[in-house]
């Protein structure tokens, strides 16, 4: 006992609540005592040593000569900090899945339609642009000035159309496109023969929108204005208006 004394310096817990009591030599491997035995440690050098201590390791680390030890403690914070560990290790893993993820949609949405969208004083509607004259003349006047902005007067291929038409003309007739030779069908700018989806009233062989029930016919010389269309692949089949800068027309 007294070699041990002079030669080690030993840190110590007594058993408590039925769990064996554990000691550590400063300079050597780490032990635990058996249920049959216990050191003491009461100052700086070892007062009591009972018997009876087995030596097997266990992982004590930073116990001090007269101190008692707090594994208890050390194991919690070692615990926390793995818990710590694996939660940034998964919120890293979420946060890079969800980047790729935006990724990936990114790069599978459609990019932009080919060609130039509506130009200013314009309003797109269903994969057309269309212009709203705010002069006045005579049919060919009215189809040449369409021409000469890569359009031509309006034709109408649906209810939808010609209910979005009816919203932007305003309160004065338009034309559009359909005319008829003497004794000849109605005809679309395009050479389209006309179905007669919606009654024309009147005894003209050229057509202006009038209003929601019936287009309407007169002379094609009479002084109106009108409405130009042309295709938009930007607005094409989205189904609502994109109007342009309607101020400036």
């Amino acid at each position: 006992m007294e070699e041990l004394q002079q030669k080690e310096h030993w840190c110590a817990a007594v058993e408590k609540r039925g769990e064996p009591g554990y000691w550590n030599r400063l300079d050597r491997d780490t032990e635990t005592c058996s249920d049959e035995g216990m050191v003491l440690m009461v100052d700086e050098a070892v007062q009591t040593a009972i018997p009876g201590c087995s030596r097997k390791r266990i992982a004590l680390l930073g116990c001090g000569t007269g101190h008692w030890s707090n594994s208890k403690r050390r194991k919690l914070v070692i615990k926390v900090l793995i818990a710590l560990t694996f939660l940034i290790i998964i919120i890293v893993a979420i946060a890079a899945f969800l980047a790729v993820e935006k990724c990936k949609r990114l790069l599978a949405a459609p990019g932009p339609p080919a060609g130039p969208c509506c130009p200013d004083g314009w309003v797109g509607y269903r994969g057309k642009c269309y212009y709203f004259s705010e002069t006045e003349g005579n049919w060919t006047y009215s189809q040449s000035q369409c021409s000469a902005l890569n359009a031509s007067l309006a034709a109408i291929d649906s209810e939808q159309e010609k209910d979005f038409l009816l919203r932007y003309k305003g309160l004065l007739d338009r034309w559009i496109g359909l005319q008829r030779e003497p004794g000849q069908p109605w005809m679309w700018p395009n050479g389209t023969e006309f179905d007669q989806r919606f009654p024309i009233r009147g005894g003209g062989d050229c057509v202006f929108l009038m209003d929601e029930d019936w287009f309407g016919s007169s002379r094609c010389s009479t002084w109106r204005r009108w409405i130009c269309s042309k295709p938009d692949p930007c607005t094409m089949g989205k189904g609502r208006a994109v109007e342009s800068k309607l101020g400036d027309s």
